[in-house]
C-alpha cells in the first residue's frame, strides 16, 4: 500500500494550484455544505470526471461526518478542526485532523490498524457484519465511517497520532482518491 500526503504536507502546498481548499477552525453543519460546494466547483474547473468527482465527494463527506461526530472539543466548544482536499489529475487526496481525547486512543488505533489490514473482500464483509449488527457506540456510530472510507479508497488511506498534551491527541486522516 502506498502512502498517502500526510495533512502536513497538503498545508505545506498551500501555494501551489493542487489544493482545493484548506480550512482549519470550527466545524458546522453549515460550513460542511460550503467545504462540499467549493470542492465540486474546483473539481469541475479541473474537469475531473464524473467518476472521480463522486469518489472525492463521497470520501469527503463520509470523513467530514467523522469529524462532526467524532471530533472531541472542551465542554460547550465548537469542535477545532482541520481539513484539506488537495489533487490533480486523477489523484486527490482528503485530509482531516481533529482532537482525540488520550483515552480513547488504544481503541481508536486497533479499529484503524484492523481496518487497514484487511482485504478489499474483508473489508465488504466487515462492512455488512457490522451494518447488521449495528452496534452503536456512545457518540452514534456503529464504527462503519473507517471501513466505508478504506472501502472507497480501495484501502489507500493512513493516520497520524501525535501527543499535544497529557490528555488529548492530534488524530490525523488521509485519504488518497484515485480514478
Amino acid at each position: 500500500m502506498n502512502k498517502v500526503v500526510d495533512i502536513f504536507d497538503l498545508f505545506d502546498r498551500l501555494n501551489k494550484k493542487d489544493v482545493l481548499v484548506s480550512f482549519h477552525g470550527d466545524l458546522s453543519s453549515n460550513l460542511i455544505t460550503s467545504l462540499l460546494h467549493i470542492v465540486e466547483t474546483k473539481m469541475d474547473t479541473l474537469n475531473a470526471s464524473l467518476k472521480l468527482k463522486k469518489r472525492v465527494f463521497n470520501i469527503m463527506v463520509e470523513a467530514v461526518q467523522n469529524l462532526y461526530h467524532h471530533a472531541d472539543g472542551a465542554s460547550g466548544e465548537m469542535k477545532q478542526v482541520t481539513i484539506a482536499i488537495a489533487g490533480k489529475d486523477s489523484s486527490y487526496y482528503v485530509a482531516t485532523g481533529n482532537l482525540v481525547e488520550a483515552d480513547a486512543i488504544d481503541e481508536l488505533k486497533k479499529n484503524l490498524d484492523y481496518v487497514l489490514g484487511l482485504n478489499p473482500a474483508e473489508l465488504k464483509e466487515h462492512y455488512m457484519k457490522s451494518l447488521n449488527e449495528g452496534q452503536l457506540s456512545e457518540k452514534g456510530g456503529a464504527g462503519l465511517g473507517i471501513i466505508d472510507l478504506a472501502r472507497r479508497s480501495d484501502g489507500d488511506l493512513d493516520y497520524r497520532l501525535v501527543p499535544v498534551s497529557d490528555d488529548q491527541f492530534f488524530f490525523t486522516l488521509n485519504v488518497k482518491v484515485a480514478e
